[in-house]
């Protein structure tokens, strides 16, 4: 008979030693550089980690990662499918001469093309920026036979001026290009081979804008490898933004019930924000990647949606995108995503929650309650493990079975003492099952810290007693 571990987590919605792991996390996301597996530590520069990972998505995850807060991160490269798709070329100024790009991006970039000396080729010259001239190019002459890459990007532009169609200094081609898509199967491939693995995960970031479809199967991939495995890992993933010409009220619509096609394995973000990353950079981004960072440093019982612990500087987050989303917070949490909002009288950004895709009466609606049981559920488990196979005098299975339930126990008492949960013991429920059926039953039972959600204040004017 092969032995095993079984796991039965089990939600009441109420709404409430050795080494462990507490914010080492993967990455699931597109790179055109690697496919291996790599490890990224907060020790490297940001010119370190694109050297690994390319000039990718996943390197600015990881890079977004580090400045929320991580320390470390594993990350399991896939091929793009679609590569990203440039936008249409728009000019702004009085020039005849003309830009045109072609290819496809290995990242989402918001280009422009700012022309400084006038004339045809090789002779006017320009300048380039790939993250809406937040920052740009050295100036450069118009190559002769108006050719240009732009490095490390797969664009290439095309300069077209003669003599009465000539470039003007000071106009602008500007244009956007999409960031590259994967398909659903390499993205669940990719999660596996993270269960597979025996690196410390706590948790996955799956980089890019993905959908409902693909919640629905991590959330049950996740789910059997709980059950089988003792491996419970929550999965972050991203919403996609309102498209150019959405409304902010009907994106809210179309993805409001998206979320309930997940459960407790898995957290969306929606929050897009125009943001200053660690590099310098300012680009058009989803919020998951730094919110990683922030899981990373807290305490599994600790809500990154902590007021006073997690704020997020304004001169990171910019500004949130599209205009008006700021104010739907409340929707965004009630359809169960993570979103930012601010407080009156604070300068900073916060998340207005920390949910997971379960339903809000769930034991485990946010991160940090989710946490708290997978690291209890790591634990116990690896644990338990030990015990299979083992053997006991049958006259005496009560005091033989006791250091089962004494040793299962340790983790509870570390995470007590650590501060992760108010009390909780692990209970040996019928030992004489290990006659009749060679099994150890056990129960987990634990009671979580409790939160302030609200702080009612009440003001009086009269004497104060």
């Amino acid at each position: 008979m092969i032995s095993r571990v079984e796991v039965d987590v089990k939600d009441g919605g109420s709404g409430i030693g050795e080494q462990r792991i507490s914010g080492v996390h993967a990455k699931v996301g597109i790179s055109s550089k690697v496919t291996d597996p790599i490890e990224v530590r907060n020790t490297m520069d940001t010119d370190q980690i694109r050297n690994l990972l390319g000039q990718s998505p996943l390197a600015d995850a990881c890079i977004d990662s580090i400045d929320g807060g991580a320390q470390q991160m594993f990350c399991y490269p896939v091929a793009a499918t679609t590569g990203g798709k440039p936008s249409e070329v728009t000019h702004t100024g009085t020039g005849k001469g003309t830009v045109t790009v072609s290819g496809t991006g290995i990242n989402a970039y918001d280009v422009v093309v700012q022309i400084v000396d006038g004339g045809v080729t090789n002779e006017a010259t320009f300048t380039i920026s790939t993250d809406g001239d937040s920052s740009h190019s050295e100036e450069m002459t118009v190559p002769l036979d108006g050719t240009y890459e732009i490095p490390d990007t797969g664009l290439t532009l095309a300069f077209v001026a003669e003599a009465e169609n000539k470039f003007v200094a000071g106009d602008t081609y500007t244009f956007t290009v999409e960031a590259p898509t994967t398909s659903n199967e390499a993205i669940l491939s990719a999660v596996e081979r993270v269960f597979k693995s025996h690196a410390n995960i706590e948790a996955v970031h799956i980089v890019g804008t993905t959908n409902k479809d693909l919640w629905a199967s991590l959330e049950a991939m996740a789910q059997t490898q709980e059950t089988n495995a003792g491996r419970p890992l929550l999965i972050v993933c991203e919403q996609r933004s309102a498209g150019n010409d959405e409304a902010v009220t009907d994106y809210m619509e179309a993805i409001e019930t998206d979320c309930k096609s997940a459960g407790r394995h898995v957290a969306v973000v929606q929050t897009w924000a125009r943001f200053k990353g660690m590099d310098g950079r300012v680009r058009v981004t989803n919020m998951a990647a730094y919110i990683m960072g922030m899981i990373a440093q807290a305490k599994e019982s600790t809500s990154i949606a902590y007021v006073r612990d997690f704020p997020i500087s304004e001169s990171k987050v910019l500004e949130l995108v599209p205009t008006g989303i700021e104010d739907m917070y409340e929707d965004l949490d009630a359809a169960r995503y993570i979103a930012l909002r601010r407080y009156p009288g604070r300068d900073a950004w916060y998340l207005a929650s920390s949910n997971t895709c379960a339903p809000e009466n769930s034991d485990f609606a946010t991160i940090e309650h989710a946490r708290v049981m997978y690291r209890l559920v790591r634990e116990v488990y690896k644990r338990a493990t030990e015990w299979l196979k083992a053997d006991f005098d049958a006259s005496e299975i009560e005091t033989e079975a006791a250091p089962v339930q004494a040793d299962l126990n340790i983790p509870v008492e570390d995470a007590i003492k650590d501060q992760i949960i108010s009390s909780g013991q692990a209970v040996l429920l019928d030992p004489e099952s290990l006659l009749t059926a060679q099994k150890i039953p056990v129960r987990v039972s634990y009671k979580p810290r409790a939160y302030a959600n609200v702080v009612s204040l009440t003001f009086m004017a009269g004497a104060v007693s």
